[in-house]
């Protein structure tokens, strides 16, 4: 990652990881206390052709110190989603998506897509932090089952959060206060053409 700390004029590089996996950078958040967090993913493309297999990581890059030392905690581990069949599309690209988002308070949500069976419908989730990421709550199913996601975002502004939840034919944006995030859930119109989200457990 990149980082400058006097408003653009230099810039420094810092390697977080060394390994095979390769990674995708989606998010970054700073809380009020300072605290940096990257949201990103990782991959395996190892299959025949450079083809993406396996499991993918969702992590959360941490640094409590302006960015001198860095944490990686793996969030979640899913699996590959429904391949993508649109021409020139490679059969990844609907999977391993996140975002992250900070609220006045520093409480965080983590957004996420994921499979649960390989080559399934990808369900959105949701984790939770009240403590500047020192510790997550366990994930939260958002999407209803079989219904394939991908690419959700969040943003918080003061106690709020506003949350965009994709389909891959349709894009819907939500709004909720941020002390009721673990209270959203999903669930398909009549017609079974739309998502609507509701408040309340």
């Amino acid at each position: 990652m990149a980082q400058s700390h006097d408003g653009g004029t230099t810039w420094t590089q810092t390697k977080l990881v060394d390994g095979r996996r390769y990674f995708f950078a989606f998010d970054a958040e700073v809380t009020p206390d300072g605290t940096v967090l990257l949201s990103e993913s990782s991959f395996a493309y190892t299959a025949p052709g450079g083809a993406a297999e396996g499991k993918v990581k969702h992590h959360v890059f941490i640094s409590r110190d302006q960015g001198v030392t860095w944490q990686n905690i793996v969030l979640d581990t899913v699996k590959l989603g429904r391949p993508c069949e649109t021409e020139g599309c490679s059969a990844d690209f609907h999977s391993g998506h996140n975002a992250v988002s900070a609220d006045g308070d520093g409480d965080l949500a983590y957004l996420y897509d994921g499979a649960t069976v390989a080559g399934g419908a990808q369900r959105t989730w949701l984790r939770t932090s009240t403590n500047e990421g020192r510790m997550w709550s366990g994930r939260t199913r958002l999407s209803p089952a079989g219904v394939h996601t991908t690419g959700p975002t969040v943003e918080a502004t003061g106690r709020r959060l506003s949350r965009l939840v994709r389909r891959p034919e349709r894009i819907e944006a939500l709004e909720r206060p941020v002390s009721a995030i673990d209270g959203w859930r999903y669930d398909m119109d009549p017609t079974g053409q739309d998502l609507r989200c509701q408040f309340g457990r």
